[in-house]
């Protein structure tokens, strides 16, 4: 190929990458698509909104767009949309980085479940007043700056707040972050009236006090306690005295709505007010919100305080033991509303190698049972627990599992046949016996011969020998072990066939 040719091909080349590039000059886009005023893209079976094309004063962002849930606002999507008044995000969880620019006259964002708000999401949101974000776990940098009418920030579960996060927001008076873990040096540069509410010595206190910061405990409602029975759990909720005439109850992701509420109220010792909550207990760990009314206004304060109940297990511990023949359990569980346990195998939940219908009550007010099973595994097994309801009469199918390590008693046997006598010779591991006897396989509770004494070879292995007259036929003898502690033996047989 001549000088010439080579040239040319190369200008083709070129030529090629320059228009490919300025045709594609970020490589291949996602597919962009749209329903109704949102256009949004689609990714692992979810839609994130890339832009917002109405002009609706109210906005309320759709769970689902084209059958997928919407889960994310993109970067800018709603920039500028200087219209939203309010905007309520029910399914959406992650917000992109400046999705809300410019949005100057947005008053209110109810985002329930959204866990991360990205950079500069909120910048120039001038009319935002308060924001109540109950599941968030990461603010951005710089991502609510210079909000002149935000006074109250909660954040009940946020563990990140990034650089500048609220950078020079004046009017800011209270910012309740009790989960924080790490804040960014100047994430309230400039909040000259901030106070930040959490717990005495947490992380968010500490920072308070390092950075020159307002303290303060949360005030109003001082504590809540719970304890669940049967299938209700009662809430005690104790509160400062004040002009309260009702407090109520919600999920932490709803606190528009109310599970329960009450009007009454007791006062203890210290003047503090004492309230009394029943519901349907939960299922699994649930996060709540109270809220007190005011006597005055008639309206709820939405100073909210937010509990998190963490399920007790239902079984606490199992442990076992191996004698007389049986697996014994002894299982501890949580009191409450159960008549019966069960134990089977974890491969066959629907089955059962052993029931318990009684109890007796610990120290600690805990439960205990005790299950006998005639199966006795010759090898490590896993096995699972269910309780019945006394209410229902049903089993709970909330397994709990354990697995039973099984370690050989007996650990090998062999034999010498010694013309009219046969040799044993049996080595087991642990010297926690006082006999060893060996009978036939169908005649379990008589026995051949014995012997009670043992030499030790190696560390963890003890030898046996034991005579017995040779038999004429293949046989099948068992083999038991006495115990030392209790004089009874085992009932946990080792099996051994004498080919003849």
């Amino acid at each position: 190929m001549s000088r010439m040719q080579k040239t040319r091909i190369l200008c083709v080349a070129l030529i090629i990458a320059i228009v490919t590039t300025i045709a594609f000059p970020f490589g291949a886009y996602a597919a962009e698509y749209t329903s109704g005023d949102y256009t949004y893209t689609v990714s692992n079976g979810k839609a994130t909104i890339t832009q917002y094309n109405g002009d609706d004063v109210n906005v309320v962002i759709p769970s689902t767009l084209g059958g997928y849930p919407v889960k994310s606002i993109g970067s800018y999507a709603f920039q500028y949309c200087d219209f939203i008044k309010k905007i309520e995000m029910p399914s959406v969880e992650t917000i992109g980085w400046g999705a809300f620019w410019g949005c100057d006259r947005m008053r209110s964002a109810s985002m329930p479940n959204v866990t991360q708000v990205g950079t500069e999401a909120f910048v120039g949101c001038m009319a935002l007043v308060k924001l109540d974000m109950p599941s968030v776990k990461s603010i951005g940098g710089h991502a609510f700056p210079a909000l002149k009418a935000l006074t109250t920030v909660n954040m009940p579960r946020a563990t990140s707040i990034g650089e500048g996060a609220f950078l020079s927001c004046k009017a800011l008076t209270k910012i309740s972050i009790p989960a924080a873990k790490g804040i960014s040096a100047d994430a309230f540069s400039g909040c000259d009236n901030v106070t930040i509410y959490a717990s005495l010595n947490s992380y968010a206190h500490k920072f308070a006090v390092d950075n020159g910061i307002k303290f303060s405990e949360p005030d109003i409602i001082k504590s809540v306690t719970h304890r669940i029975n049967k299938n209700k759990i009662t809430f005690t909720i104790t509160t400062s005295a004040g002009d309260y005439n009702r407090i109520k109850l919600a999920y932490g992701t709803k606190t528009g709505e109310y599970i329960s509420y009450t009007n009454t109220h007791t006062v203890n010792a210290n003047g503090d007010y004492v309230w009394t909550l029943t519901t349907s207990a939960p299922e699994q760990a649930t996060f709540y919100a109270f809220d007190l009314r005011s006597s005055e206004t008639g309206n709820y304060l939405k100073d909210y305080f937010y509990y998190n109940v963490e399920l007790v297990p239902l079984v606490k511990s199992v442990s076992h033991e191996i004698g007389g023949g049986k697996i014994i359990f002894t299982v501890v569980t949580s009191p409450g509303a159960y008549n019966r346990i069960k134990v089977t195998t974890a491969d066959n939940l629907s089955g059962s190698i052993g029931i318990s219908s009684t109890y007796t009550v610990n120290a600690d007010g805990n439960y205990v049972w005790v299950i006998k099973s005639s199966y006795v595994p010759s090898e490590t097994t896993n096995y699972a627990f269910d309780l019945r309801s006394s209410e229902t009469g049903k089993y709970l199918k909330d397994y709990s599992y354990y697995k039973a390590e099984i370690v050989p008693l007996i650990k090998s046997i062999n034999c010498q046949v010694m013309g009219r006598k046969t040799a044993f010779y049996i080595t087991t591991s642990t010297n926690d016996f006082n006999r060893i006897k060996v009978t036939l396989a169908d005649d379990l509770n008589g026995y051949i011969a014995y012997t009670s004494t043992c030499t030790q070879n190696v560390p963890n292995t003890y030898s046996w020998t034991i005579i017995v007259p040779t038999p004429k036929e293949t046989t099948n003898y068992a083999f038991d072990l006495r115990s030392a502690e209790t004089g009874k033996y085992l009932k946990y047989y080792h099996y051994y066939t004498l080919e003849r």
